[in-house]
């Protein structure tokens, strides 16, 4: 993982990284980090667990991971749910989409 975090971190071609995960993860893989990303935003958001469960079609046991991970004092997915997904137009749109 210590190689691959520091190709992303270097690798400034986003196109270049969607191929390289489209290489290296299959479609179900891609969709279970999508979903945890949904996840994790929503739980920002302040959405109750049973919600996201229920807008998601989530396990609970995967809801709760995330906001265990989320209450970490130095969270990386905090971080990037901040920074990136929680103003992201389409990604907002994508949850949107998912709650449908």
């Amino acid at each position: 993982m210590e190689l691959l975090a520091h190709i992303l971190a270097t690798e400034t071609d986003e196109e270049f990284i969607k191929k390289l995960f489209g290489e290296l993860f299959t479609k179900d893989e891609q969709d279970m980090i999508q979903q945890r990303l949904r996840i994790v935003t929503l739980l920002r958001k302040k959405m109750p667990q049973y919600e996201i469960a229920k807008h998601l079609n989530a396990s609970l046991c995967s809801i709760t991971r995330g906001a265990k991970e989320l209450k970490k004092e130095d969270s990386a997915l905090a971080v990037i749910v901040d920074k990136y997904l929680i103003n992201d137009k389409n990604f907002q749109e994508s949850l949107i989409k998912s709650q449908q």
